[in-house]
């Protein structure tokens, strides 16, 4: 018991410290300082590299669909022939649409954000 009210007078006189008068107005000074600051960036990899990524991913599957549609097909295990379902023209319609409305939407968000600098 004894060691218990040692230990708490030695906490209430050795852990408890005042701070300084202007302890809060510096510390939001230097946070205010912080984010007024303009943040750079260095992406991992360099544009141009993720770029030509780009291009070889879009090459790749654009002749990955490409060789799977005119390819005949055959009674191998894994079968990778693509046929295309014939669709009505208003589903065809609504498939349009929707590429358009999420490609503009997608547009204007980009747009959108780096008009008010969000990142």
């Amino acid at each position: 018991m004894q060691e218990d009210k040692n230990f708490k007078e030695l906490l209430m006189k050795q852990a408890v410290e005042e701070t300084s008068v202007n302890f809060t107005a510096e510390t939001l000074r230097k946070i205010e300082a912080l984010s007024a600051a303009k943040s750079y960036h260095q992406p991992l990899i360099d544009r141009r590299i993720k770029l030509a990524f780009i291009i070889v991913f879009a090459i790749v599957l654009s002749a990955l669909i490409a060789v799977s549609i005119f390819i005949k097909p055959s009674h191998q295990a894994f079968n990778f022939y693509v046929t295309i379902p014939r669709i009505r023209i208003e589903s065809f319609y609504n498939v349009v649409y929707f590429i358009i409305a999420f490609w503009f939407l997608l547009f204007f968000n980009y747009k959108a954000q780096h008009q008010n600098n969000i990142h």
